[in-house]
């Protein structure tokens, strides 16, 4: 490298640096880890590498070479969480409207409307929700019969193309009172609008499959921006999250799957544990909140505590959320409710991980503890589910990432001020 300028050679060397950082393996060793795909294995380790996870087993069975070693002895060790049921990225202040953009104004059907283009990679909810454990998040429209088209975040970077982890992910929807007034007053009325968007979508798919087939000149008409996510849903590319908490609407929403054939996921769901069975037997994934117990409206009345463990009991994908934006590391206060009220504390934890990747399709990248799989995993100081235990280190990609909060901040600020004064 003789005569090549000083400034090429300090380049040149920081990407070797930068090749070398990445390529960097970890090693965290000595936790109880739980992989969720599997049993849990005592005095684990779980290795790392490129921002993957090469191998998770005991130490017996799991070759360290030179990694860098993270002691984890007498912590615990899951996955990252995944919080799906939030508008993160979407609203940061929600008493001022001008922060809020995860809905639009009116109409019955926005099919069209991307929350994707909407988030706000800067948020100061992100640090917040990865210093709890949560490394993915599922950012979704509101309002309507059919919301928009919901995006899933990982909750590390500083542009859009770095935080969208999949976009679109699921198309929104609403059945019940919810969504009666966007639909002429009726809950009928919400009915006949769904009806109308999927017999759209089918004739629509039809028709270009026909002009495909008959090989006319011009290309065939591409199928509208309003049309094509819901007969991306009838194609099965991504699933149709309901939001419906009476056993009527959720009733309802089954007889429209079953008469449609899409993928589906109940969201709120307050009154699933009446119509439990029908949930499992569809093989329909509920989203729910495990601290809800109050009839706050006529369609869920039948409201308990109990409801996520009876429905992981009758065989449904049980998925915890805290259906909030600015609490999304609470969601492990969800998961420790839920297991108070029956729950297995296994399954608890899979509906926080394992269980929202599976249903929305993520699970190849996210969910488990598996070779292969992204690094997005969390060091526990204690059981995750006991109002003791927190995230002490986390990782995204395999990086680990920055704790500091503003709220942190704040405290350490105002911690040691004088009370004299």
């Amino acid at each position: 490298m003789k005569g090549t300028p000083l400034v090429l050679l300090a380049v040149l060397l920081a990407g070797s640096q930068a090749v070398d950082a990445n390529a960097q393996t970890i090693a965290i060793t000595g936790g109880t880890v739980h992989p969720v795909s599997g049993p849990r294995i005592d005095n684990g380790i779980v290795l790392i590498e490129n921002g993957r996870i090469v191998a998770v087993g005991s130490a017996a069975n799991v070759r360290i070479g030179s990694a860098e070693i993270i002691d984890a002895t007498g912590k615990v060790v899951t996955p990252g969480l995944l919080e799906a049921g939030t508008q993160l990225g979407l609203v940061e202040v929600g008493a001022v409207a001008a922060t809020r953009h995860g809905s639009l104004d009116d109409g019955a059907v926005r099919s069209a409307f991307r929350v994707s283009d909407s988030v706000d990679p800067r948020s100061m909810l992100f640090p917040i929700a990865r210093a709890d454990g949560v490394t993915h998040a599922i950012s979704a429209p509101s309002g309507g019969v059919i919301s928009g088209q919901g995006a899933a975040l990982t909750l590390l970077g500083s542009t859009r193309s770095e935080v969208l982890f999949r976009d679109p992910v699921a198309l929104y929807a609403t059945l019940g009172p919810g969504a009666a007034g966007s639909a002429g007053g009726s809950r009928g009325g919400v009915v006949m609008e769904l009806r109308v968007a999927f017999d759209d979508a089918r004739k629509a798919m039809e028709k270009f499959t026909q002009e495909v087939e008959v090989g006319v000149e011009d290309p065939p008409e591409p199928i509208s921006r309003d049309v094509a996510p819901v007969a991306a849903v009838l194609r099965g590319d991504m699933p149709l999250v309901v939001r419906a908490s009476g056993a009527t609407d959720i009733e309802m929403a089954l007889e429209l799957q079953a008469e449609y054939g899409f993928r589906m996921i109940i969201d709120g769901g307050e009154e699933a544990w009446l119509v439990a069975a029908q949930l499992a037997a569809a093989n329909v994934p509920v989203m729910i909140r495990a601290l809800e117990n109050r009839p706050t409206q006529f369609d869920r009345l039948s409201t308990r505590y109990e409801t996520p463990g009876l429905l992981a009991a009758a065989g449904v994908d049980v998925i915890l959320t805290t259906h909030s934006s600015h609490r999304v590391g609470q969601v492990t206060h969800e998961a420790g409710n839920a297991v108070r009220y029956g729950m297995e504390w296994d399954a608890a934890l899979a509906a926080v991980t394992l269980a929202p990747a599976r249903a929305f399709g993520l699970d190849a990248d996210l969910g488990s503890l598996e070779a292969g799989k992204r690094a997005n995993v969390v060091v526990w100081s204690d059981d995750p589910f006991e109002f003791a235990g927190f995230a002490e280190r986390v990782f995204i990609d395999g990086k680990e990432i920055d704790m500091v909060t503003r709220q942190g901040q704040l405290f350490e600020r105002y911690r040691s001020l004088d009370p004299s004064n």
